[in-house]
């Protein structure tokens, strides 16, 4: 809302997951309490941001390398298991860390 005063872009989680959303109010003129007989002209509409560029700006650390230090260590398990780490239940975060690291 901050660059045209009508959309907003945010980022939610829900059920454990990370997502992105776009609020628009249409026609703020039309929510606003008004005095009885007073008219109001209907503003020319303001371009919207670009959501696809917003979308991805948002997107850029995820497509590259993670932050593997900022993951749980049940997150660092799963990816080492999905790249067939051996070894992986006996290793400490750290060592879970190192070993992903050295695969990618």
């Amino acid at each position: 809302m901050e660059e045209s005063g009508r959309a907003a872009i945010a980022k939610y989680v829900m059920r454990n997951r990370q997502n992105l959303g776009c609020l628009r109010v249409r026609d703020p003129a039309a929510r606003r309490h008004r005095a009885p007989g007073e008219q109001v002209e209907a503003e020319k509409p303001k371009a919207a941001p670009d959501l696809m560029a917003a979308l991805k700006a948002s997107l850029e650390g995820v497509k590259g390398e993670t932050d593997m230090s900022r993951l749980s260590k049940t997150e660092l398990y799963a990816r080492a298991k999905e790249a067939d780490i051996p070894g992986r239940a006996d290793m400490s975060e750290d060592e879970l860390v190192e070993a992903l690291s050295a695969s990618s």
